[in-house]
Parts: structure tokens; C-alpha cells; sequence
């Protein structure tokens, strides 16, 4: 748990572990279960159950387990506080784990399960257990001793101890898996580039090993990732995990190609006249729109005045449609003071600003939300929303874009940054590449492991991510925002939503989820169980990089008769922003349900601005990625036999 001094469970999928004072324990991710906690609320969640622990000392026992190295999807821990202070290395996708250092002769490695069975082969031994065979592997020389329920190495010295869930028992991956422990994984990196051609994009995964062998290891591939690459596995069964099935691969890189999704920095104007003059009385009966200083200034952190000014921009956006230009430009400066009082700190200490923690390596927004000061949570979405923002107003305003290039450059490399030598900032803060996913919480010691709830705001960060590119001729900034948006879009498709029906059992029979743990995932959020707010926190905010989400369910009609279903009738909170969804799988329908008497809109949506979009998508038709331009930000749309291109 937080603040622990070892460890929480480690869900590196597809198996689990958890350090301690006296090594480590090992699970498999194969004990699952669904079930209700609640008349909205279900749960998927696989068990920490260790098959296996691992003693690495005897006394005094270690003081502490602490990072001592990372990179894009690895890391090592080291223990404190014992002479031989050994470390172990874990990488998402991995089903081994390396410890290095150990104290032969203090190993040992016991199980609880009387009916488990060992078996000896000199260095390595097999530990069965159920459905479950364990791989144990001491350096070349040694041999493992059986006594009672433990194994223990007949050895001295330090050396390297591996231990690995296995994916079946044939030779062939015997001796992979016994190559593959001489092998520790001492470095993992990301790399992304165009594709073959400009709709496309490649992904590379490299490993860099340690010790002596053929220069692979073992990865179980997540299944986003496995439908992009043309890898052959071995001749085993995948493995059962929180992510779904995993297939295991020897590999010293994975190279997988995505389509490379494109964004816009609003929706095209398609409306008639009678339609632009009930946008134009909605937008200036909106007192966010005729007094934004006023309305902006109600709003303090990062969350909230963040996500007061996208509405704002996206109001001006509204504002220049109905030729509004004099609100327009109000709103254009009301979002620029609104910017500029947090580029800049004026001494007070409840001034919006920023400030730089050095033991966190992170740039932090004061005054802070949602324990963003405490524990760095939801940090991509509070910078998100700034990022959004500053793209839209530098794309009005490019000398402004300009001036402040400085600061917004920082925000993203401080969320997002690809340079591992910075000794400030780190490479991908909350975004993890093999996962395929941001993580929202800065800390991530929950007995469930990490979570992330609003898949919709990690996409709204690499929307920002891919204007301000844009605005400020960053090449390199746009297509590392392509690249973050057109991932998570796969795992958001794939863990979210469940679109290939692969990833949860049947009894997690929901069609969408609110929220995925290291652990699985939640029909559920932090702060409701209305079951209107557990779907709807994965649509906002809806904008002109949202075009992804017509795509990712199963059904989407599934999803709104879902709501209905579990709210025992229609919609009666959130209401606009379920019938912003809708608007994307089906526009028709959607138009002709929908009402300007809705309820009361979610706060960073506006009337004025879900009257365009629901008119507008109505006009247009479903956004597809079948069909995309060479340009980032381009979208194409379908009406029947009609195809929109903007």
C-alpha cells in the first residue's frame, strides 16, 4: 500500500509480484472473478494468491525495497539494508523475473500448496502447482535441494536467481525459458516512426539483456498489441492474465504498425441558417460566453480552470460559426489571461502557478486537485486540458503561440517527455508503451495496482499534444501525440470497451467499463455509481479529437440501451454528454432525440457548444478510420454513401 516500505502487488501481467522483508512473492493472474457490488456497480479482478515465495535472506532481514533503475517498461528494485543488498528486475509483459545479487546460499524458495509437486533437473527445477507450472532457475553450476515444501540452492557466492510462470511444459519452451533466465532484461526502449506510408505509423519495442545467450527473451504479448504484430509464438497456451490472453514470443524486439488516427481542432460547420441562428441564441445566453473573465476566475487548480478554459475556446469556436466575432476575440483574451496568470507567478502562494518538485522530478499546478499536490494524481489530465487550450488559442494567435512556446514545450516534456538523459524530467511520465495506456494515479501502490478511470482525458492530453505540434511547427511533437493518441485508442478499444469480446469472462457482463486496475477492471469511478457518469467519464470532453470513440465499442447502441437499462430509464444526469456519444454511432438517431431541455450539461461541456456538435454529426455522419488522410489532423466521416473529407 502507499507509503509501504516494500511494496504493493506488482501487476506486470501476466503475473503478479509483491516484495517484502524477506524477498518476494510470486502469483499467477489465472484466479479470476466478477461480481456485483452494486445495482450499476460490477468488479473484475484477478487474485493475489502467491504460489510462491521467495527468501532471499536470513537474518536480519531487509529494511526497505526501493527503485534503483528504470526504463520505458522495466525496472529494478533493490533491498536495503542486508549486506549482499540484492535487486530483482520485472518488465510489463514478462513472465520471468530476475534477481541479481543474491546470496546463493540464503535462497530459498517455499510454496504453501501441499499438493504442489518439484522436479529436479541440476540448476533448474519445475514447480507444479494446480494448472500452474513455475520455472526456477539457479546460475550454471548450481543445484536445488528439496526439503519439505521449499526448495533451497546448493551454491555460494552471489548470482543471478530467475523464476518464471511457464506457458506449457514442451521442450521447446523449456529451453527458451532456461536461455532466457541467463538473460536478465538490463534495458527496455520505446521507439515510434511513420509508417510504410503516411497512414500508418511503426512501433518498436527493444530489449536490452544481460549475461550470455541468443540475445532473446520471453514476452507475453498484450492483446492490443498482438493484432498489430506478425510474430509467431511458441508452441504453448497463452497465458491467462488481467488484460486477457497473452501469447508468449521470443523476442529481442517487437515491431507492431497502427493506424495513425487523425484529430481536428473543431468540427466543420454544416449548418443552415435556422440552425446557426438557435446556436447563436444558445451561445449568447451563456454567461460563460458573454463574461468569461468572470467565469474563469471561478475556478482555481489545474482540473477545473483547465477545463474552463477548453470550454471557453470551444465557445469561441461557436462564436466565430455565428459570426460573433466580438465575443470570439473577448474569449480569445479572457483564455490568454486565463494562461498567463498561470505562466506566471506573482509571489502569492494561491496564485495559479506552477512549481518544480525535485524529489517527485515533476512540475506541479498550485493551487492543486484531486491530491495532484500529495500523490501527482490525474497529472496528464490537468495538463491536458492547458495543453488543449493553448493549442486552439496559438492557432488564432500565433504570435502568442510563439511568446509562450518556452512554457507549454516544458508542461509536455514534463508530462510527456522522450529524452532519457533529462536528469529533471522523466521519458513518458504517465504513459506506459507496453501497457499501451496512461496511469492516473502518481503513486500506484494500491493492493489492485495502479488505475486509470478517464481513458477520454489521456486522449484529450494527446489531442493537445498533436495541435500544439502543429501550431508550433514541431514535427516531432505532433507525431509523438499521434503516436499516444492512435495507441491508447487500441487499448481503450481493447480493455475500456472490450470491443473483440476477448478480454473479460462472461459474468463481467458490461458493456463498457469505468475504470482499468493492474488487477482488471471496474464498472464503477471514484465519485459515483450513477451509472450515466461510469460511462460517460470515458466520452469527456468531447471535442474535435473524440472522433475515436465512435469506434471503440462493441455496439454503441449497446452502450446507451446499457445506461438506460441500469439507470431504469433514460438518462437523468450527464445527459448531453450521452447524447454526444450517441451523436458518434449514430447521428441520425441521435439528432432526432435529442433535446435543448436536456438537463443541466457536465461542466466543461456548454449548450451552445453540444447543439453544434450534435447538428454538425447529424450533417456530416459517423467519423470512420477505415478511410485517413495523410495529415494528422484530418477525419473523414460517413453518411450513408456519402464521405466527408476535412
Amino acid at each position: 500500500a502507499y507509503g509501504d516500505q516494500f511494496s504493493a502487488p506488482l501487476f506486470i501481467h501476466p503475473i503478479t509480484v509483491q516484495a517484502s522483508e524477506a524477498g518476494l512473492s510470486v502469483s499467477s493472474q489465472t484466479i479470476q472473478s466478477a461480481f456485483e457490488t452494486g445495482p450499476t456497480t460490477r468488479e473484475f479482478q484477478v487474485a493475489f494468491v502467491a504460489d510462491l515465495d521467495v527468501e532471499l535472506f536470513g537474518t536480519p532481514s531487509a529494511t526497505s525495497f526501493a527503485l534503483d533503475s528504470y526504463s520505458d517498461w522495466a525496472f529494478t528494485g533493490k533491498w536495503n539494508g542486508v549486506g549482499a543488498s540484492p535487486s530483482t528486475t520485472m518488465a510489463q509483459g514478462s513472465p520471468m523475473i530476475w534477481i541479481e545479487d543474491a546470496e546463493l546460499s540464503e535462497v530459498k524458495i517455499r510454496w504453501n500448496d501441499g499438493a504442489g509437486t518439484i522436479a529436479l533437473a541440476n540448476d533448474t527445477a519445475y514447480y507444479t502447482v494446480a494448472d500452474r507450472t513455475y520455472g526456477l532457475y539457479g546460475p550454471e553450476g548450481s543445484t536445488w535441494q528439496v526439503s519439505g515444501q521449499s526448495v533451497s540452492l546448493d551454491a555460494s557466492g552471489t548470482g543471478t536467481v530467475a523464476v518464471a510462470l511457464l506457458p506449457g511444459t514442451e521442450s521447446e519452451t523449456l529451453v527458451s525459458f532456461r536461455n532466457a533466465a541467463n538473460q536478465p532484461i538490463s534495458g527496455t526502449q520505446f521507439g515510434y516512426s511513420r509508417g510504410a506510408d503516411p497512414y500508418s505509423l511503426k512501433l518498436q519495442y527493444d530489449y536490452t539483456l544481460g549475461g550470455s545467450g541468443d540475445g532473446e527473451t520471453i514476452v507475453a504479448l498484450y492483446p492490443h498489441l498482438a493484432r498489430h504484430t506478425e510474430m509467431e509464438g511458441l508452441q504453448s497456451d497463452a497465458y491467462s492474465s488481467a488484460r486477457g490472453s497473452m501469447a508468449p514470443v521470443k523476442a529481442s524486439s517487437i515491431e507492431a504498425t497502427l493506424a495513425a488516427r487523425g484529430v481536428l481542432p473543431g468540427l466543420p460547420s454544416t449548418l443552415d441558417t435556422a440552425q446557426l441562428e438557435t446556436l447563436k441564441q444558445l451561445l449568447i445566453s451563456d454567461e460563460a460566453a458573454t463574461n468569461p473573465s468572470e467565469y474563469f476566475n471561478r475556478f482555481a487548480d489545474p482540473y477545473w480552470s483547465g477545463k474552463a478554459l477548453l470550454k471557453l475556446m470551444q465557445l469561441s469556436q461557436v462564436a466565430d460559426v455565428t459570426g460573433e466575432l466580438q465575443l470570439r476575440d473577448d474569449i480569445h483574451q479572457a483564455v490568454k489571461d486565463g494562461l498567463n496568470d498561470w505562466f506566471h507567478f506573482n509571489g502569492n502562494t494561491n496564485d495559479r502557478h506552477f512549481a518544480y518538485n525535485a524529489q517527485w522530478d515533476t512540475l506541479q499546478g498550485y493551487p492543486d486537485a484531486f491530491y495532484s499536490g500529495q500523490m501527482l494524481n490525474d497529472h496528464h489530465f490537468h495538463m491536458g486540458y492547458l495543453i488543449h487550450s493553448a493549442a486552439l488559442l496559438g492557432m488564432s494567435d500565433p504570435a502568442w503561440a510563439a511568446e509562450n512556446q518556452p512554457i507549454i514545450d516544458l508542461i509536455i516534456q514534463d508530462v510527456a517527455g522522450t529524452d532519457s538523459s533529462d536528469s529533471l524530467l522523466p521519458r513518458l511520465r504517465n504513459f506506459s508503451p507496453m501497457a499501451g495506456h496512461s496511469w492516473a494515479s502518481g503513486h500506484g501502490a494500491f493492493t489492485r495496482g495502479n488505475n486509470h478511470e478517464s481513458s477520454s482525458e489521456a486522449m484529450n492530453f494527446a489531442t493537445g499534444l498533436m495541435l500544439w505540434g502543429e501550431v508550433s511547427g514541431q514535427a516531432d511533437t505532433t507525431l509523438l501525440g499521434q503516436t499516444l493518441y492512435s495507441l491508447e485508442a487500441e487499448a481503450i478499444a481493447e480493455y475500456w470497451f472490450d470491443k473483440y469480446g476477448t478480454t473479460y469472462p462472461e459474468a463481467f457482463d458490461v458493456e463498457s467499463v469505468g475504470m482499468v486496475w493492474g488487477d482488471g477492471a471496474a464498472h464503477a469511478t471514484w465519485f459515483s455509481a450513477e451509472v450515466e457518469m461510469i460511462k460517460a467519464i470515458n466520452f469527456l470532453p468531447f471535442h474535435g479529437g473524440s472522433l475515436y470513440l465512435s469506434e471503440m465499442a462493441r455496439d454503441g447502441e449497446a452502450v446507451i440501451d446499457e445506461i438506460t437499462e441500469l439507470n431504469g430509464g433514460a438518462p437523468d444526469v450527464w445527459q448531453s454528454l450521452i447524447s454526444q456519444y450517441e451523436a458518434l454511432v449514430n447521428p441520425v438517431d441521435a439528432w432526432n432525440d435529442f433535446s435543448l431541455s436536456e438537463g443541466t450539461p457536465e461542466e466543461g461541456q456548454s449548450p451552445a457548444f453540444t447543439y453544434y456538435w450534435m447538428a454538425t454529426l447529424a450533417n456530416l455522419g459517423t467519423p470512420t478510420s477505415a478511410i485517413r488522410g495523410d495529415h494528422p489532423l484530418s477525419a473523414v466521416f460517413q453518411n450513408g454513401d456519402t464521405n466527408t473529407y476535412t
